[in-house]
């Protein structure tokens, strides 16, 4: 599957708001402008000068510094400063595996100055009934992201599990374990279900934290398989300490042709992504919402962003900006089919 970033950075038209006028200033290349609009009330929303931001805008992050959330924030927001100028402040809150974050954000002004990196961790949460933020009434519904599939892996070329038959065979006389990163009801956890449900295998999830001990469990005897997205197994791949042995994506991917999907061994399980997100308060006003989301389109479109996107190992893998896929009330629907519910 080869879908690439598209952007659609574009000049946007004359914006009537209440009586006056808001101008759109399109800057040429991949650079963004800024609108000048009239000052506005409504809700719990204030805006005290006609330009924005007109502060320092904070992005919630549900992670700690250094990790793959974090990483991706730091590539958007680089991007996004020199399309929409502006003071950025990063927010980790990662507790309850990023749950504090969404509670957090929820409770945020409607004024843009705030934006969530959305995960599957939190798609996953609501799906399962663990918060009771109402993400499809309080926030946007459609993401800017990417979304990147799971990968099984077994330990490098030395492993007796090196392709997905031999993980089969070995499954079906005795309890193989999976490294996981993801809680109970995240897309790792629900993939090891469904595989080992679909295929009659007997599979264990065991969660680590740690991104690290995770990536060396095979080989550390804690684990006998890892689930992760290529673009945190990127650098164990490459250095042959992991060898990917399944995909869960409806089809191969690109940069690992010779890896066979879940429904190609059988499953009628097609996997659920990991994704990374930004999301807006759904009550945001729409011009600051426009403002916002064309500086982000310029940001995916960035050279700095592809530079990470390719350094990562998903430069083939992401989903166009805009997608319909990128509807928090669908994802929650798929991972609801996905836990049987």
């Amino acid at each position: 599957m080869n879908l690439e970033m598209a952007a659609d950075v574009r000049s946007r038209p004359l914006i009537l708001v209440g009586l006056l006028l808001l101008l759109a200033v399109a800057i040429a290349g991949c650079g963004g402008g800024r609108s000048q609009a009239p000052a506005s009330s409504g809700d719990d929303f204030t805006l005290a000068t006609p330009i924005f931001p007109n502060r320092t805008i904070d992005i919630i992050v549900g992670a700690e510094a250094g990790t793959p959330e974090d990483d991706f924030a730091a590539a958007i927001a680089a991007a996004y400063a020199s399309a929409l100028p502006g003071q950025i402040n990063f927010v980790y809150e990662p507790g309850n595996h990023g749950l504090t974050a969404l509670e957090q954000f929820s409770e945020k002004a409607n004024d843009g100055h705030t934006m969530l990196i959305l995960t599957d961790r939190h798609i996953s949460a609501l799906a399962a009934g663990q918060t009771a933020v109402d993400v499809t009434r309080q926030h946007q519904p459609n993401l800017l992201g990417v979304f990147e599939p799971l990968l099984i892996f077994a330990a490098g070329s030395d492993s007796s599990l090196s392709d997905w038959d031999a993980v089969v065979a070995a499954a079906g006389s005795g309890t193989l374990k999976v490294a996981s990163g993801g809680p109970d009801a995240s897309a790792e956890d629900l993939s090891i279900s469904r595989l080992a449900a679909d295929l009659n295998i007997d599979l264990e999830a065991v969660v680590i934290d740690s991104v690290s001990e995770r990536l060396a469990a095979p080989g550390a005897g804690t684990a006998d398989l890892v689930i992760a997205p290529i673009s945190v197994a990127n650098d164990a791949i490459t250095a042959g300490d992991l060898a990917p042995v399944l995909v869960l994506w409806p089809e191969r991917v690109p940069d690992l042709p010779s890896v066979p999907t879940a429904l190609e061994s059988g499953s009628t399980f097609e996997g659920l992504p990991i994704m990374l997100g930004v999301v807006l308060n759904r009550r945001t006003p729409r011009f600051i919402a426009d403002e916002i989301g064309f500086a982000l389109r310029a940001a995916f479109a960035s050279q700095s962003y592809k530079a990470w996107a390719e350094s990562r190992g998903i430069g083939s893998l992401e989903v166009p900006v805009g997608d319909p896929a990128f509807n928090i009330r669908k994802q929650i629907e798929k991972f609801k089919a996905a836990a049987g519910e």
